[in-house]
């Protein structure tokens, strides 16, 4: 706006404010912002606000006598003295600077800045006089400007306090500063009630009429437009230059305490008693005070963040927060009756028709608080009907449906309304619709009917349904929306339905909005649909809406559509809508409105239009008490994005000590140029958290984040409100956790907070440990193989000797064999071959020849029988294996000394080949007795059981080596071996239990099983 613009919209104010020969007292206020209080309860410090300022990174400053707090909208946190660099808690003012710094000046005269996560104190060594400041600002070339409490004047310049008027100015009484911000413009100071600047070293007393002298100069501020205002006695100073003031009359009850212009222009005036006073031009004033919800009447301080939410201080009443509400509703404060609104329909000349629960039908002509609501009666009535569904028009009339009482026509010069009869006189009529035919469509509980002005048609296809909503599309078609039955579309006589098995979110539908290019939005109780072609998209709640509960849905042609439902009001971008429909997005960014905003009730009615956009294209919703209104050409997008800061970092519950935190909280949006802050987790398992937290001081607990740990989190993790992020088990490795923040309208902060985490691993986790763990690992494994080699070739060695015995054994054998065939056998039958060769003799020398012939042949059958025995014993085959087993023993041990006792009972059949390999291995053994035991006694045991059959061989002797490099040694071992290697070929269990001077006990076992299996693979072979 330029300088003679507002100077004329103020002058229009005044003339407001001075009509009449008494000024009148202002009015109440009109609802407009929405007032919220925060006190000790809510984690302030001391319920008297001092000062209020914002630095850069978004957080809200709070000075009290009782300490400064950091506001982030959610919780405070509390500096005091007992806080390293701030020496006092009574703190008088606060200003942010343009490098994101805090500047405090305390009650004590002393003064610190914070800056980079600490405070610093100044003193007199940087030359700060340690007085109180009246006044901290920073004028248009960014220095920061301290006013105190005698009238001098510094500026900050690298680290030293500079006094910018002569030593005597300090010797004023306390005054006022104000410094122009704006390119040029000038250093504004009080001196005794005079108002003038500060030229180089000098100050200028402004020159004023002569009518002017007596007047004293009150409260300055800098005006966002250049210059500053100043009262002055009974009138406001608009001053751009010290050539260019205007003068505008002023209340005299309106004694300010302090003025302070917002960044849309107006002014806001603090009082002591009186409340906080804004004066919008051409407006009347509006006061903030008890009687309207305000906490306190004596104002200290106020100020304006970045998205445009005014903070107050109060005198005792705590931190104060004004909101601009969205809607502006109309309840029964303004004279709506106390009944429930149902439904919505704007009639000719702007009137807005309602529709009540039990209370009939109103009409109002235009929204403000004076006007007052007609009410449009049933003729002959005492009890008003439930008015369920209004249709206005296109011949300017206007239809209603009623909850049992049939349906009504409101003629525009008639005060009451007239039945339709005879139609449907009793029924419940839920929706309206007009189509291009001018035929009547009426949705009842029993089904669908139309209604031509004459006479009413059931449409058969839909009897017996409850029809909820309904909807012409652009293609002519017409839309019904069912209880419990989905939906439906007729055109041209054919009925098409759709319900949840069509991809429908819930078969009741409550709302229709057809789009110009024939798809459909489809309000449900299960969410909202969306049908083109015949093809369904659903979005519930889990892909972001507020409330799955559809109630109506509101185009205001601005790229937002509007609904209501039983959460509140939320509006959703179109292009939203549509990158989720095209699969592009999985969620929808929503911005939900509530009682804060403005809303009377959060739950909307279920009428059949209980959402509508006026011709003036405001949005009327209708909820459970009342009316509101939204104009949504007044409500800009949020386009601040959050400041989104990491504020701490918990290891197993406990917060990392301050100076480490700093080192680790990312204080701002990352800068990938710049290296990350870090944080150090010792080694072992620990629970890490951290606390986040994202500013949008007008709607925080709307806040949206997503956080992500990089190295762990494979995806970003959406966590709407949740402020703080939580891991466990982390391996040691390094992490970077970044989280981003959204504000209520879903704009994404530029930057993001990133941390980076350092998980220390343990002695045996480290990168040398394990190479040290490999090299060992691997030498023993080495060493463990060279070892197995040196086994297995000493291994192989001893089985190439054995091999050698063995076969010089078999070779020794086949040599007796051959030797007792030749010299036994052999000679025998040469011996008888010759007798039978001599020439006979008579007598008595023929007998003894034959009888030498007979010897031969007996001594050749001897040699044959032992040969075979060896070979196999025909016991085996005659009388079994322990008979067998008991002449083999007592042949074997007769003459060696040796008592042996036996004790041989098998009962059972033994498999064929089984006999043989028990009798070796028993033949074995007792040999080996016989022959290395030196033994007294023995004993040989045979036996069958459940478990299968025992072969056991003891003696007392001398005991047996059994190594088996001893065994070849001590020239038992092939006896051994044999005796082994039977047993498992046979799948026995056999052990050797030996001591040296006690003896040795073979014991052998073939389990049943092996009898089974072993053998029986055998027979199977044979054919």
């Amino acid at each position: 706006m330029r300088w003679p613009e507002q100077i004329g919209s103020w002058a229009t104010w005044v003339l407001i404010l001075v009509a009449g020969t008494t000024p009148a007292a202002p009015q109440p206020i009109q609802d407009s912002y929405a007032i919220d209080v925060w006190q000790t309860e809510q984690g302030l410090p001391e319920g008297s606000v001092t000062d209020i300022a914002q630095t850069s990174d978004g957080y809200l400053w709070v000075g009290t006598f009782l300490g400064l707090a950091r506001f982030d909208g959610t919780h405070f946190e509390i500096f005091d003295s007992r806080t390293r660099g701030l020496k006092s808690e009574r703190v008088l003012r606060l200003h942010g600077d343009a490098t994101g710094g805090l500047w405090i000046s305390m009650e004590s005269g002393d003064l610190a800045c914070y800056a980079n996560g600490r405070f610093t104190s100044f003193g007199p060594e940087q030359g700060w006089p340690m007085e109180r400041c009246r006044v901290i600002a920073s004028d248009s070339e960014k220095h920061v400007l301290f006013f105190t409490r005698t009238g001098g004047l510094f500026r900050h310049d690298h680290g030293r306090f500079v006094r910018m008027l002569p030593n005597v100015m300090a010797s004023w009484p306390a005054g006022a500063m104000a410094a122009d911000a704006n390119p040029g413009g000038k250093i504004w100071a009080k001196r005794d009630d005079k108002l003038g600047w500060v030229n180089q070293a000098e100050w200028v007393q402004m020159q004023s009429s002569k009518s002017a002298d007596s007047e004293k100069i009150g409260a300055i501020t800098r005006s966002h437009h250049g210059g500053i205002w100043a009262f002055a006695s009974n009138r406001l100073l608009r001053i751009k230059s010290p050539g260019s003031v205007e003068s505008i009359p002023y209340p005299q009850f309106m004694d300010p305490n302090f003025l302070q212009e917002d960044s849309a222009g107006n002014l806001w005036v603090g009082t002591w008693g009186q409340g906080l006073i804004q004066l919008v031009t051409g407006e009347p004033p509006r006061v903030y005070s008890m009687a309207n919800g305000f906490p306190n009447d004596s104002v200290r301080c106020f100020f304006e963040d970045r998205e445009g939410n005014f903070w107050v201080g109060t005198n005792g009443g705590g931190l104060t927060r004004l909101r601009r509400k969205a809607f502006r509703s109309y309840g029964r404060e303004q004279g709506l009756p106390p009944m429930h609104p149902l439904t919505l329909a704007e009639g000719a000349q702007g009137r807005m028709w309602i529709g009540f629960l039990d209370g009939g039908l109103f009409g109002l002509s235009t929204f403000k608080p004076e006007s007052r609501l007609t009410q449009v009666r049933a003729p002959g009535r005492q009890l008003e009907p439930t008015v369920w569904s209004l249709l206005a028009g296109r011949d300017g009339r206007l239809w209603g449906g009623t909850f049992g009482e049939g349906i009504f026509l409101v003629e525009s010069n008639r005060p009451n309304w007239q039945p339709v009869a005879p139609v449907l006189t009793n029924e419940e009529v839920y929706a309206l619709c007009e189509d291009t035919n001018h035929t009547l469509w009426i949705g009842t509980g029993t089904g669908l009917s139309s209604f031509d002005g004459h006479q009413c048609a059931a449409c058969e296809a839909l009897s017996g349904i409850s029809v909820r909503a309904l909807a012409q599309g652009h293609d002519g078609a017409l839309w019904i929306g069912t209880l419990d039955r989905g939906l439906a579309r007729m055109n041209n006589g054919q009925v098409t339905r759709f319900t949840r098995k069509d991809g429908l979110p819930h078969d009741f539908v409550h709302v229709f909005l057809p789009e110009s290019d024939g798809s459909m939005w489809i309000g449900t109780a299960g969410g909202l649909a969306f049908m083109r072609s015949n093809q369904i998209t659903a979005l519930t709640r889990e892909n972001g809406l507020p409330s799955d509960s559809i109630l109506s849905i509101v185009d205001d042609h601005i790229g937002y559509l509007w609904f209501g439902s039983n959460h509140g009001v939320f509006r959703v971008l179109r292009t939203e809508l549509q990158k989720f429909i095209a699969g592009e997005n999985k969620r929808v960014e929503c911005l939900l409105y509530g009682r804060s905003d403005g809303l009377l009730s959060t739950e909307c009615s279920a009428g059949m239009v209980s959402g509508c956009r006026a011709r003036d294209g405001r949005l009327w919703f209708a909820t459970a008490k009342g009316l509101s209104v939204v104009d949504p050409r007044s409500l800009p997008p949020n386009t601040n994005p959050p400041s989104v800061l990491i504020e701490g970092v918990l290891i197993d519950g406990q917060v990392v000590p301050m100076g480490q935190r700093e080192k680790a909280a990312g204080y701002g949006a990352s800068n990938s140029r710049t290296k990350l802050p870090e944080i150090i987790v010792p080694p072992g398992p620990h629970r890490l958290e951290v606390r986040y937290t994202g500013i949008s001081l007008g709607a925080p607990e709307r806040v949206r984040f997503k956080y992500r740990l990089q190295g762990f989190d494979q995806e970003w993790q959406e966590v709407n409100g949740l402020r703080i992020a939580s891991y466990q088990g982390l391996r040691p490795d390094r992490y970077n956790f970044q989280v981003a923040a959204a504000n209520s309208d879903g704009v994404w902060s530029d930057g993001r907070a990133a941390l980076s985490v350092i998980i220390r691993p343990q002695v045996w986790e480290t990168i040398w440990f394990r190479i040290s763990a490999g090299v060992l690992t691997a030498g023993l494994l080495l060493a463990a193989y060279r070892r197995r080699v040196v086994r297995l070739e000493h291994a192989r060695a001893v089985e190439r000797e054995f091999s050698k015995r063995l076969i010089e054994s078999q070779e020794q054998e086949r040599k007796r064999i051959a030797a007792e065939l030749h010299d036994g056998l052999g000679q025998n039958l040469v011996l008888m071959k010759n007798l039978a060769l001599l020439p006979p003799e008579g007598g008595d020398g023929h007998a003894e020849r034959s009888k030498e012939i007979a010897a031969a042949a007996g001594h050749a059958l001897d040699e044959v029988h032992a040969i075979s025995y060896a070979l196999r014993p025909p016991e085996l085959d005659r009388l079994g294996l322990s008979k067998a087993l008991a002449g083999m023993v007592r042949r074997s041990t007769q003459g060696s000394g040796i008592r042996l006792d036996t004790n041989l009972e098998l009962n059972c059949a033994l498999p064929t080949g089984l006999d043989i390999q028990l009798f070796r291995i028993a033949q074995e053994a007792v040999n080996n007795l016989v022959k290395h035991s030196s033994a007294k006694s023995a004993r040989v045991e045979l036996w069958d059981d459940e478990g299968g059959i025992h072969l056991v061989v003891a003696d007392d002797g001398r005991g047996l080596a059994l190594a088996r490099s001893d065994r070849v040694n001590s020239g038992c071992g092939l006896g051994i071996s044999g005796i082994e290697e039977r047993a498992r070929l046979l799948g026995a269990q056999y052990k050797w239990i030996s001591e040296p001077g006690k003896g040795t006990t073979l014991s052998v076992l073939i389990p049943t099983q092996s009898l089974s299996t072993q053998f029986a693979k055998k027979e199977k072979k044979e054919p």
